[in-house]
């Protein structure tokens, strides 16, 4: 179901594996945002940002930043960014002035 053609099937598979697995999703969801047609990344972005360890920020950034991620994903790579960094105690960098 997680390569299904149908991005709806997709989500839904995606949704029901975070809710059952819980943690054990975190490689599911590492892959997921690693392709673009397997699963659906809004659950494997909610998936990192409620049980990612610090190693997982790099790959959320991608998807949290305002300039260059995809406008449906960007707020979701935002929240998994916000917990991540609040759960690990991982501070944000100063902007070069």
């Amino acid at each position: 179901m997680l390569a299904d053609s149908r991005a709806e099937m997709r989500s839904l598979a995606s949704e029901t594996l975070r809710t059952i697995q819980k943690e054990r999703f975190l490689p599911t969801s590492r892959i997921i945002l690693e392709r673009g047609s397997f699963g659906d990344r809004i659950q494997a972005l909610f998936a990192l940002g409620a049980y990612g360890i610090k190693d997982d920020l790099p790959l959320v950034m991608r998807y949290a930043d305002f300039s260059t991620a995809d406008r449906k994903l960007q707020y979701w790579g935002k929240q998994a960014e916000i917990s991540l960094r609040k759960r690990w105690a991982i501070p944000v960098a100063p902007l070069n002035k």
